[in-house]
């Protein structure tokens, strides 16, 4: 018997309101500024062909996801978590304009940014070994041994699911992309759905509202997405345990634009996936 069917259960229930607006493309985002136009118009009222409304150099998604208003100007200046950073140098830097401390290792990121040898995402203060340098803005990053072969592996999401073999000896491979049917992935965790003992993926995408799960078949090769649910809006984060005792992991998933905490039972039938 194979497990990974979910059945959603609602933990809390405010009103939800969805609006679908003819002609948009749920999942286009055209002016590459993490939003889409649908949540432009429909929720943001900002500009879907301008990626910085208010002209203020904060990208229109990053000020949304950090809790700034993308209609009004003047938070580019402001350091809204005391770290020596305006909000504008931890855009381009790629940190968080709400956690003064990225890489939990006592330093400030401000003060990590003055040292000629130090940087906000590493522990300790060494100069960083880059992995990924591409497009796509900071994303989701996890660890786990993908492919049974006893190394540490890196896994990275953002608008797409990628993972990097590690060596064990700090090197990793080049790009294994697992997805790109995904939009701006903010949840991202690794659990063994299916009950054979290797390491799946659940991810939960703010912009195209997918909670989705990819079987790994234990060599790091991953199947093609397998949606839980696509009715919850704006995911922010997904967890996996066994709430029900039964013996499988059931995924629990949290979404802003619903204000909705919910957990999907495994109920470990053959129709792996079904969407609610």
């Amino acid at each position: 018997m194979k497990h990974g069917s979910f059945v959603p259960f609602l933990v809390a229930l405010p009103a939800l309101v969805l609006l679908i607006l003819p002609g948009q493309a749920f999942a286009q985002d055209s002016d590459g500024d993490g939003l889409t136009d649908a949540d432009e118009i429909a929720i943001h009222l900002t500009d879907p062909n301008n990626p910085d409304t208010d002209g203020d150099r904060l990208l229109d998604g990053f000020e949304v996801f950090a809790g700034f208003d993308p209609l009004v100007a003047g938070e580019a200046l402001l350091d809204a978590d005391a770290d020596g950073l305006n909000n504008l140098a931890e855009q381009n830097g790629g940190t968080d304009p709400l956690d003064e401390d990225c890489d939990d290792d006592g330093l400030e990121d401000g003060e990590e940014r003055l040292r000629a040898q130090s940087h906000p995402f590493t522990i300790g203060g060494k100069l960083p070994t880059a992995i990924y340098t591409g497009p796509g803005g900071p994303g989701r990053v996890r660890v786990a041994d993908l492919n049974a072969d006893g190394a540490a592996d890196l896994i990275f999401a953002h608008n797409q699911i990628s993972w990097y073999a590690g060596d064990g000896a700090g090197g990793f491979s080049a790009e294994q992309i697992i997805t790109t049917d995904v939009l701006f992935v903010r949840g991202l965790y690794v659990v063994d759905l299916d009950g054979d003992l290797d390491p799946d993926l659940i991810s939960a995408s703010y912009e195209d509202d997918k909670i989705a799960w990819y079987v790994n078949d234990g060599s790091g090769n991953f199947g093609p997405q397998i949606m839980i649910s696509n009715t919850k809006d704006g995911p922010l984060d997904v967890f996996a345990a066994d709430l029900d005792a039964d013996g499988d992991a059931d995924v629990l998933s949290t979404s802003r634009q619903d204000d909705d905490l919910v957990w999907f039972e495994n109920d470990g039938s053959e129709n792996t996936g079904r969407s609610s």
